[in-house]
């Protein structure tokens, strides 16, 4: 009978025992970046600065008559302008450089990392 009793309290000891010392794996291995963080690791014209420059750019500086006579869809523009400091510096908001996006707020910060990198 002790026999019975020890069986139907491993029974219902385990099962709880179980649920109370859960383990949880450890991320700390391979954490994960929060999600606002900006991964500049990889970064690509294509699949990374096009995005950027057709959300903020390409509305003006775009198309058979690109504003200010730059047509940043054209690689060999853009890369003259972000050579010669003009991307940046007009991105950035920097003191001699007409900001950009025209009339907009300066993109974020991780867009302005991407773009530079």
């Amino acid at each position: 009978m002790k026999n019975s009793k020890f069986n139907w309290l491993i029974v219902l000891v385990v099962p709880l025992f179980t649920l109370t010392f859960k383990h949880e794996p450890d991320d700390t291995a391979n954490p994960k970046p929060p999600a606002d963080e900006c991964d500049t690791a990889m970064v690509t014209y294509t699949a990374s600065v096009i995005p950027i420059l057709q959300n903020n750019c390409y509305s003006c500086h775009a198309g058979t008559v690109p504003s200010g006579g730059l047509d940043l869809s054209n690689y060999e523009q853009l890369a003259f302008v972000a050579q010669n400091g003009s991307l940046m510096g007009a991105i950035k908001h920097e003191p001699g450089f007409t900001p950009m996006p025209d009339g907009l707020p300066k993109l974020s910060d991780c867009d302005i990392n991407t773009l530079a990198k």
